[in-house]
C-alpha cells in the first residue's frame, strides 16, 4: 500500500488548524488505498495551536520560530518515509477527493497540482520544462499553489531556502526543472488569507521580492526572454502591494516600469479612486 507523507507547518494557527487537520482526516479512501504519514512541525506557537493538535490526537514536532516556515518544511522533508509528498498550510482546507484524484494520475508525472480557484475539470499533462518556463515568467498563479502539490518522494531532497526562511519561488524552479507535470483544474482546496498572513507583511514582501530578483538573474543567460517577463511580473506584483498599503509613490514607479492595461488602471487610480478599487477587486498577489 502506498504511503503519502503530508507536511504541515504551523505557527499561531489556532483559528484554522482544526479545520485544516479535519480536511486531511476526511480524505476518502484513507486506509483502503493508501496510508498517511502526517508530519506536523510547530514553529514555537504561543497561542492555543498545540492544545488543539493534542486534543485531536496528533503527534507533532516543535522547533524554534525562525521567522518563516522554510526551516520547518526542510525539517519535515528529512523525515519523509512515504512514496509521495503533499504540503498544506494551516489556513488551507482540502476537498475530500484531493488525494484520491491525485493518486490516480501520479503515474503520469512527478508533480501533480490542483486548482485552488473555481475553474474547469480538465487534467492537463505538461512536458519537461513546460511549466518550469512559466514559473520563470511568473505566469503560474492559477495552476500552482503550495498546498495543492503532490510530488514523487524522489524529489524530497529539493529543499527550501533558509536565508530568509519564507521564499518558495526558487524551490518551485528547482522542483519543476526537467520534470514532467500534471494539473487537475478542479478546485480541490480552499485558501483562507487572514490579516496575519505572511504575504501581507511588508518585511516578508520585500524579502520575497529581492530574493526572487536574485534567483531570476541566475537564469538570465539560459532563459533571457522568460527572465525578462518574470522580472516585469515581479515588479508589477510588488507595485500592487505598495498600492494595497497606500504607498502610492512607490506603486507608481513600479507601474511605470511594467505597463499593462491593468497597471495603467492602478496607476491612474493611485491618484484618486483607490479605495473603491480595493473594495471591488482582489489586488492580493
Amino acid at each position: 500500500m502506498k504511503v503519502i507523507s503530508i507536511i504541515l507547518t504551523t505557527f499561531n494557527s489556532e483559528d484554522t488548524i482544526e479545520m485544516c487537520l479535519r480536511s486531511i482526516k476526511n480524505q476518502v479512501n484513507i486506509d483502503k488505498s493508501y496510508k498517511i504519514q502526517l508530519l506536523i512541525v510547530d514553529c514555537g506557537s504561543i497561542d492555543n495551536t498545540e492544545n488543539i493538535i493534542k486534543k485531536l490526537g496528533y503527534d507533532y514536532y516543535k522547533i524554534k520560530d525562525t521567522g518563516g516556515p522554510n526551516h520547518a518544511r526542510n525539517y519535515a522533508l528529512k523525515k519523509v518515509k512515504g512514496d509521495y509528498i503533499c504540503f498544506i498550510d494551516p489556513d488551507d482546507k482540502w476537498h475530500p477527493d484531493k488525494l484520491k484524484l491525485q493518486l490516480e494520475i501520479i503515474k503520469y508525472a512527478a508533480i501533480i497540482s490542483t486548482g485552488y480557484k473555481p475553474g474547469g475539470n480538465k487534467i492537463i499533462i505538461s512536458q519537461k520544462n513546460e511549466v518550469f518556463k512559466r514559473i520563470l515568467k511568473r505566469d503560474y498563479k492559477h495552476d500552482i499553489f503550495y498546498s495543492s502539490l503532490m510530488i514523487d518522494a524522489r524529489l524530497k531532497n529539493v529543499f527550501f531556502e533558509e536565508e530568509f526562511g519564507l521564499v518558495d519561488f526558487d524551490w518551485l524552479l528547482r522542483l519543476y526543472e526537467d520534470q514532467k507535470t500534471a494539473h487537475i483544474e478542479r478546485q480541490l482546496l480552499i485558501r483562507y488569507v487572514g490579516t496575519d498572513n505572511l504575504s501581507l507583511r511588508k518585511d516578508c514582501r520585500m524579502k520575497n521580492y529581492y530574493y526572487s530578483l536574485y534567483i531570476l538573474e541566475k537564469y538570465r543567460d539560459y532563459y533571457p526572454k522568460e527572465v525578462k517577463k518574470g522580472i516585469k511580473k515581479l515588479t508589477g506584483s510588488i507595485g500592487r502591494y505598495y498600492y494595497l498599503i497606500n504607498d502610492m509613490k512607490r506603486a507608481r514607479r513600479c507601474f511605470i516600469k511594467t505597463i499593462t492595461i491593468k497597471n495603467i488602471g492602478y496607476y491612474l487610480t493611485s491618484f484618486i479612486g483607490s479605495s473603491f478599487i480595493k473594495t471591488k477587486f482582489n489586488i492580493f498577489g
